[in-house]
Formats: C-alpha cells, sequence, structure tokens
C-alpha cells in the first residue's frame, strides 16, 4: 500500500478492500450493508437524539470518512472535517403492536437495500420509531467497510452517553477517541514475511480449496424465510 501526500487521505486496508469490492459488484444487493436495530426503554427526545449521533460522528474520524479512487485504480479513504448525519423520525404511536413490527420490518428489508454513496461521507443513515411515550426503537444502517463487531458497541455506548447528557443539559468529557489511520499506518510499515511464512506452513499440502467444515449445502428451497428456536441444557461438568 502507498501512503498518499494528503494528510487527510489514507490507504484501504485489505479487508475493506474486499467489502468495497463486494459492494460495488453487487448493487442494490444490501451485501456489505450492515443493520443495528435497538429498542430503548424511555421516552424519545428527538432533538438530543440527533445531536448526540452529530457529535458522535464529530469525535470518530472513520465516520466521517468516505472512500475515492486513485489515478492507478488504488482507493483510498478520506476524512473529512464534518459530515451530516441523515435522521429519520417515525410516529407509530397510533398503531398496534403488530403493526409497529410490521412497519420496522419493511423499513429494515427496504433501507438493507439502499446503497450508499461511497463518495460521499457519512456513509451511514439512522432511522428512529416513536413507539409509545414509554420506548422507541432505532434502525442504525452503515457500510461494513466502516466498523466492524468489536466497534459499534463502543459506538452506541459514548452514543447513550452523549444522549443522556444532553437531557439532562450537560456537558459530557469523553477520552481521546482512537484514530483508525493509525492502524492504517502501522499497517503499512509492518513485515509481513513472518505472516507469509506461517501461512505457507500452516497450508503446506494443500494444493486445491477445501470447504469450511461448517458450511452446509444449500437447501433446495433457499428461497423461503423463516426462524426457529433451538435450545441445548449443558450438563454441569
Amino acid at each position: 500500500m502507498t501512503v498518499p501526500r494528503d494528510p487527510n487521505a489514507y490507504p484501504v486496508t485489505p479487508l475493506q478492500m474486499g467489502m468495497l469490492y463486494n459492494g460495488l459488484a453487487m448493487p442494490g444487493s444490501g451485501v456489505e450493508i450492515e443493520q443495528i436495530v435497538v429498542t430503548t426503554p424511555e421516552p424519545l427526545d428527538r432533538d438530543a437524539f440527533a445531536k448526540s449521533w452529530q457529535k458522535l460522528v464529530a469525535r470518530h474520524e472513520i465516520l466521517r470518512t468516505r472512500f475515492k479512487w486513485s489515478t492507478p485504480g488504488e482507493p483510498l479513504q478520506v476524512v473529512e472535517p464534518d459530515a451530516a448525519v441523515p435522521v429519520e423520525f417515525f410516529d407509530c404511536r397510533n398503531l398496534e403492536a403488530e403493526a409497529q413490527e410490521r412497519e420496522i420490518r419493511s423499513y429494515i428489508a427496504g433501507d438493507r437495500l439502499r446503497d450508499f454513496d461511497m463518495a460521499a461521507a457519512p456513509l451511514m443513515r439512522v432511522a428512529a420509531f416513536d413507539l409509545a411515550d414509554s420506548h422507541f426503537s432505532f434502525v442504525w444502517t452503515f457500510h461494513h467497510a466502516l466498523l466492524d463487531g468489536r466497534s459499534f458497541p463502543v459506538l452506541l455506548r459514548e452514543l447513550f452517553e452523549l444522549y443522556e447528557a444532553d437531557r439532562a443539559g450537560r456537558t459530557l468529557a469523553l477520552g481521546p477517541a482512537p484514530s483508525f489511520r493509525d492502524y492504517v499506518r502501522w499497517l503499512t510499515t509492518r513485515d509481513t514475511k513472518d505472516d507469509e511464512a506461517f501461512w505457507r506452513e500452516e497450508l503446506a499440502g494443500f494444493s486445491e480449496p477445501v470447504p469450511l467444515p461448517y458450511l452446509r449445502p444449500a437447501l433446495p428451497d433457499r428461497g423461503r424465510q423463516g426462524r426457529a428456536t433451538a435450545e441445548t441444557r449443558l450438563p454441569a461438568a
């Protein structure tokens, strides 16, 4: 990976490269589109909710990141100085519980197929649903190239801390936010010879692709969808 001269631009990681390729190769499919659904047992303060998302984006560079392709074709990620978070609000308090669930599920299904413009930040959007005076749900949709499963719980915790602080009228002092570009800088300078040697030894003797052990043949009716509950009890030992 080559390091660009623009201080706000830096290379993508190999994992991000794969995610970008998957999304661009299959537009409108929902591939690499992540969705987090949260239900909160308290009334929704719309103003504080929107402000909290904006503060979160201002705090973390990765949430203000977009992607561009340089002249040789190598993708770069660029951090914008600011980015407005799209936050939609839906009032579903006059609907029955089943109708509310259908409304949210319909939104989730449709929103998943809405591609992001990878050249425009932020690559995320939020929709909040008023369900009652005592609770609400929201859907956070973002491109997988921004965050992984270890990252979004940290951001959600910060979001709610910012939200509660705003509702209480106090200023929240958070510690310094880590920078993803520091990780990329380390990644571009490290020597990968040991990695290559390890995997050559691990894969020695394999001459063709081998199925992963947990993969199963696709069912004939792969178009069907559903849900089920499975329970397993483990002995004390």
